[in-house]
């Protein structure tokens, strides 16, 4: 069968697998606990792993060029009309707090608070056929991803990968933290800024702890990635296996990194669900695929907006470390969630 756009828009799934094709699902959908036998099966989990059926089968799947998606869309410019309901830094602030008492009674070093703008809007097919035309187009190193039904989704365009398992014995993966606005003439350059250095070396070493387990790693110097509007440190981490890894199994054991959870590691059983314990659904889940090979990528669902019926949600988050300031952790936060509005044409 033919890609069917209406179908799509109606109720689909999509992941950049490189950086000029994109994989595409659309028709009836069956979840599963884990990815049938021989099958290729999205991922698509809650933040918290607590979904008992976090794999998705869909009736029909196709590979695709962006220029070709593009083609087949058929795409018009009417703008998504949301009404936004400004930000309050309020909760913010007492997940702040509470983190740096955390941190200050030796608990943690360091933990990922989000907060979130909500609005309100028409969710429906030219919603998604919009959102869907700005990220597509979008240039730069970012990875488009969705998924939706008739009532829900989220479609984002993230910076980050969890993994990608280029061969059942080797894994590629990335820190990514530490951020500046581009145009933020009053921070000091990233590489410079001990402060964003800290916070990012806490994720490479996490990172490197738990690949180490299961091969030979090998890190990336650390080097600054550029978007169109913010800036980041990014150290590229890779693995090669002693033996081959399920994909459920490299999920569980490094999500959440430090970028998104609490470092160390081993308190973030404790103390992950409250802090950011705000509603924040598939924001900074991980989001894949796994091939029919046992190959798959898995992205980090970051720089997305969610909705709900007619409500929409958009994150953002915050490494809290002990230098973080709250002025400068909330102007970051409001940066991110500028940005991801810049990026949807909204």
């Amino acid at each position: 069968m033919g890609f069917d756009v209406e179908r799509f828009l109606k109720q689909g799934i999509v992941i950049a697998i490189s950086p000029t094709e994109l994989l595409l699902g659309w028709g009836e959908m069956e979840f599963s606990a884990g990815p049938f036998e021989n099958s290729r099966a999205f991922y698509v989990p809650d933040f918290f792993l607590k979904n008992e059926e976090p794999f998705v089968h869909f009736e029909y799947t196709t590979k695709m060029s962006r220029e070709d998606f593009v083609e087949n869309m058929g795409f018009v410019e009417i703008p998504a009309a949301i009404r936004w309901q400004t930000a309050s830094p309020l909760f913010f602030k007492e997940q702040f707090l509470y983190i740096k008492e955390l941190i200050s009674l030796g608990e943690i070093k360091k933990a990922v608070s989000v907060s979130f703008e909500k609005g309100e809007a028409k969710t429906d097919i030219d919603f998604k056929r919009y959102l869907l035309s700005q990220l597509v187009r979008s240039e730069g190193p970012q990875k488009m991803y969705g998924f939706w039904n008739a009532n829900e989704g989220i479609l984002g365009l993230t910076p980050e990968i969890l993994f990608d398992m280029k061969n059942k014995y080797l894994i590629q993966s990335m820190a990514l933290a530490g951020t500046r606005g581009r145009d933020d003439k009053k921070r000091l350059p990233l590489l410079s800024d001990n402060k964003e250095l800290n916070e990012h070396y806490l994720v490479i070493d996490d990172i490197v702890h738990v690949l180490e387990l299961w091969g030979v790693v090998k890190t990336q110097p650390t080097e600054i990635l550029t978007l169109p509007h913010l800036e980041h440190l990014k150290t590229e981490i890779e693995c090669k296996l002693r033996q081959p890894k399920e994909f459920i199994d490299i999920v569980k054991a490094l999500h959440p990194t430090p970028a998104l959870g609490i470092s160390p590691r081993s308190a973030a059983q404790k103390w992950l669900e409250q802090i950011g314990i705000e509603e924040r659904g598939r924001f900074g889940a991980p989001f894949g695929v796994r091939f029919e090979d046992g190959t798959g990528v898995c992205l980090v669902a970051i720089r997305n907006l969610q909705w709900n019926g007619n409500k929409v949600l958009l994150g953002a988050g915050s490494g809290i470390v002990r230098e973080s300031e709250f002025d400068r952790e909330w102007d970051e936060q409001r940066a991110k969630r500028e940005s991801v509005k810049k990026l949807l044409g909204l």
